[in-house]
């Protein structure tokens, strides 16, 4: 991997804290990483947020929320070795004590939060760190991370995995692949190699430079025209919403963009549409597309 790895090195906050009905705890890891080499970072559940920090190493910080001390001291900050062999800071959970874990966080879509009201929260159930692991936000024994990276103000190439809660990435560049389960993306000012890919949930990019690769299961991929140009994976180049007929909004500028849509799978729940006709208008546009 061409990578120079410096010991991982763990620091816990030195006691407990106690928020109300919430344990907090805070763990640190570095990486000291040559600029050809690639490298990780992975969380189940929370928010991660990826900046340019002060220093030469890759640094980060995971504050655990947790529903008791126990819960909490169960989660560790380790550096371990990817599936194809990549240098990987992963947040590790007790899943093997707890069955669901519960993030009670949302996206800010308000029909989002009232569906996943309306019908007992959100649940997703993924894979991670070798176990089948269920995230509910209603739901189980509360326990997810808030994980801040910084990162060294050059080049790098990096994947950013955090499968149920928000992604962010700002300032950052190199090859990058910012990748969620459940989730929105919100990038600013990347430049670059971006992809941005989430199995449910909306990409939002601006000031973006060089290439960006937007992908969805569910949820749409927003770029301003001044910092890319969006296209269907599978036809031409498509105008702006803002463009004239026959002609697009957006000018030529340093960055280009692919927008992906996957048609989800729908629920058991949902009604099944009469012969010939769509349930949704997003159906039917893709339908007609």
């Amino acid at each position: 991997m061409g990578l120079r790895l410096a010991t991982a090195a763990v620091v816990a906050a030195a006691s407990l804290t106690l928020t109300g009905a919430e344990t907090t705890r805070t763990l640190k890891i570095e990486l000291a990483a040559d600029v050809r080499g690639a490298f990780a970072v992975e969380n189940l559940a929370g928010v991660m947020r990826v900046t340019i920090g002060t220093s030469d190493r890759v640094v980060a910080t995971a504050t655990v929320h947790a529903e008791d001390a126990d819960a909490a001291a169960g989660v560790q900050f380790l550096q371990v070795a990817g599936d194809d062999g990549t240098p990987t800071l992963r947040v590790r959970y007790p899943l093997s004590d707890y069955g669901t874990i519960r993030y009670p966080g949302r996206r800010s879509d308000d029909s989002v939060s009232f569906l996943s009201g309306l019908f007992g929260g959100s649940n997703t159930t993924t894979k991670y760190d070798g176990h089948k692991a269920m995230v509910s936000s209603t739901s189980g024994t509360l326990l997810y991370a808030d994980v801040e990276v910084q990162l060294p103000g050059r080049d790098l190439e990096a994947t950013f995995r955090n499968l149920v809660g928000k992604l962010e990435g700002t300032g950052v560049q190199g090859k990058l692949l910012f990748d969620a389960s459940s989730g929105d993306i919100v990038l600013d000012g990347v430049r670059g190699s971006i992809r941005a890919d989430t199995g449910s949930g909306d990409v939002k990019a601006t000031g973006a430079g060089g290439s960006l690769t937007c992908d969805t299961g569910s949820g749409d991929c927003t770029t301003p025209p001044s910092t890319a140009t969006l296209s269907r994976a599978t036809s031409a180049p498509a105008t702006s919403r803002s463009a004239a007929p026959g002609r697009s909004a957006s000018r030529p500028t340093p960055a280009r963009g692919t927008c992906r849509w996957r048609r989800p799978t729908r629920p058991s729940w949902w009604p099944t549409a009469a012969p010939g006709t769509s349930t949704s208008r997003r159906a039917a546009r893709v339908s007609r597309a």
